[in-house]
């Protein structure tokens, strides 16, 4: 990810910050560098963003920023795969 210049570094830092953790089960999605220009530095904010980042199980009241993308019975069936 490249950021430029950027007019407000606060939803820069926050976009940053979810491109860094989003995934869809593969970690080859998820943005692993980031080079900005001197005018827009946003590494304070993202440090700040990313304390505030949520994991829990996908079934969790408050709905989590990162969960697992499969639930105990199919992880059962899984292993019970592998094991045979």
């Amino acid at each position: 990810m490249v950021i430029l210049n950027s007019t407000n570094l606060t939803e820069s830092a926050r976009l940053i910050a979810i491109a860094a953790f989003v995934t869809s089960g593969q970690r080859c999605t998820c943005t692993r560098c980031l080079i900005v220009t001197p005018e827009a530095e946003p590494v304070i904010s993202i440090v700040a963003l990313t304390k505030d980042i949520v994991v829990d199980s996908s079934d969790a009241d408050l709905q989590p920023f990162i969960a697992s993308v499969i639930h105990l019975p199919a992880a059962d069936r899984f292993w019970r795969f592998k094991g045979s």
